[in-house]
């Protein structure tokens, strides 16, 4: 059974380990967050220049995990993957990108327009389906949409 939360990660250590696609992509949706981002790869694709990041080359040790309040385990092995979560141990906070059932968290498709927010999920059987519902209500929400939701917020706050 999974429980859906938002996590405050300005200033928290997180790290990716992985310098993929994958990777990359994780990197790019955690930026906005402001972790303290630390990624460990044996080798970094294109794209990771751009990425505010301590970036390390090297290769996962167990030992990179201390202190991570939030960890990635991104890169293009799935044995190391399951090594990384092994190592972490059920405590952690710990994505297993490869395989969600060595998680102890998945991501979800978010919509994120102002003050809202929608996070969607399949529980990992099916990104594909989660993906397009996200689609589709990036969509619904208009500007128009958005303004009453501002509104309301507004009204809301005078209340307080």
């Amino acid at each position: 059974m999974t429980y859906p939360v938002m996590l405050q990660l300005k200033n928290r250590p997180v790290l990716i380990i992985g310098g993929g696609k994958v990777a990359l992509y994780k990197a790019q949706q955690l930026i906005p967050a402001e972790p303290q981002l630390t990624v460990i790869a044996t080798e970094f694709r294109t794209g990771w220049e751009e990425i505010p990041a301590k970036k390390i080359q090297k290769c996962y040790e167990k030992a990179d995990l201390a202190g991570q309040f939030l960890i990635f385990a991104a890169t293009d092995d799935a044995a190391v993957n399951a090594e990384i979560c092994a190592d972490a141990g059920s405590n952690a906070l710990v994505n297993n990108c490869s395989d969600q059932t060595r998680s102890t968290f998945t991501n979800m498709a978010v919509v994120k327009q102002d003050a809202l927010t929608i996070a969607i999920s399949t529980q990992g059987k099916n990104p594909a389906y989660a993906k397009m519902l996200r689609q589709e209500l990036e969509n619904l929400f208009t500007h128009e949409r958005l303004a009453g939701i501002k509104q309301q917020l507004a009204s809301r706050q005078k209340k307080k």
